[in-house]
């Protein structure tokens, strides 16, 4: 092919050449989601070729209002260092382009466009000038007229060897825009950390963003909760008494987790008071009439189950019997001794059971003993 010839066959490139419709032979746009804001980001342009070619030419439409063709670049894996790339871009008053490509104008013609399927052949730079969620079709076509020469038409062609000319099929292309990605809210403020007997209390302030999904607690950077808790409030067991922990609150919606908020530490510890006293079977924190009672039915009638078995213990002999009953009625009408240490005042020493095992005996109300 002489240089004479190839510059013959890019002259035909603007204008309906003849040729024979294959369907393997296609140009095509890429769906694309781009966003409300995105400059100089690329919608492909891509082909797919039965033969190899000697050059191609597409045409395109656009909505301006949407997108603005800032350039045209062919890609090189299809026509690395062309000697020959030009054409022209309207934004206004409707959008649209055209654009041709010779990689080779210098005999032998030795650089060709080689044949295959999904080939990029050229990335078209666009501004996104939309201002809230659409979607546009990007779509190459036949007989688009220049601005300035309304007598012409640019047609979507192939060219091969021997001059000749394919026209491809035209495929548009969906470009969907989204709003920009949502912000994460605000840093939770106001979180205050307060320490109870083996737990951890953490409160703070409500944010305010609508979309605000709820909240994820971190002690000491690892996140406590196992769910997102929707409330402002957080209980945290099973903490250590006497170990400090801190804690940081984040907020979370659709766009992630806020920044940490300001930490709160607190350490747990058993509340003052805490404990049982002796004789007092029924837990009250009071003995009376009601403590010895509870001690016979324990042993006579079994209807009465003591929070700690070590508080029936009244005589602290180590066992539970009638004289433990007999032992307290003494004291509490007769003048008798009164009960060996926890007495008057409480104690955690007390254990569940009489050898000295279990959990430390403790009133669920620990102001009983304040």
């Amino acid at each position: 092919m002489s240089k004479r010839d190839v510059l013959l066959c890019a002259a035909a490139f603007v204008v309906f050449g003849p040729g024979a419709l294959f369907a393997q032979n296609r140009f095509f746009i890429e769906d694309q989601t781009l966003k409300v804001g995105d400059t100089g980001v690329k919608i492909l342009l891509k082909a797919d070729t039965d033969s190899d070619r000697y050059g191609f030419a597409f045409a395109l439409k656009y909505d301006p209002a949407v997108l603005e063709v800032k350039d045209v670049l062919v890609d090189p894996g299809v026509a690395a260092g062309a000697d020959w790339s030009h054409g022209e871009v309207f934004n206004s008053p409707d959008g649209k382009l055209h654009w041709a490509v010779v990689p080779d104008l210098n005999p032998p013609i030795d650089k060709v466009i080689k044949a295959g399927t999904g080939l990029l052949f050229a990335n078209i730079v666009v501004d996104v000038k939309a201002t809230v969620a659409t979607t546009t079709d990007v779509t190459p076509q036949d007989g688009l007229q220049p601005n300035d020469k309304p007598a012409g038409g640019w047609t979507n062609i192939m060219t091969f060897k021997g001059d000749s000319t394919v026209h491809p099929t035209l495929q548009k292309g969906k470009i969907t825009i989204q709003t920009a990605t949502t912000p994460p809210p605000a840093k939770p403020t106001g979180v205050v950390a307060t320490g109870g007997d083996a737990t951890v209390n953490v409160k703070w302030n409500a944010n305010t963003e609508a979309d605000l999904q709820g909240y994820n607690v971190y002690r000491d950077g690892a996140k406590a909760n196992t769910t997102l808790v929707t409330g402002t409030t957080f209980d945290d067991p099973g903490r250590t008494n006497g170990q400090q922990y801190c804690y940081t609150v984040r907020a979370v919606n659709p766009g992630g987790e806020s920044p940490d908020s300001d930490q709160s530490c607190a350490t747990p510890a058993a509340a003052a008071g805490g404990g049982w006293k002796r004789c007092d079977a029924n837990a009250d924190g009071k003995i009376d009439l009601s403590d010895p009672v509870g001690m016979l039915h324990y042993l006579f009638v079994g209807d009465f189950t003591p929070a700690c078995l070590g508080a029936l213990n009244c005589d602290g002999k180590g066992k539970v019997d009638l004289t433990d009953a007999v032992f307290l009625l003494a004291f509490e009408f007769q003048g008798g001794e009164p009960p060996p240490a926890p007495f008057p005042a409480c104690n955690t020493d007390l254990h569940v059971n009489l050898d000295g095992s279990g959990d430390a005996c403790k009133y669920a109300n620990a102001s009983i003993c304040q």
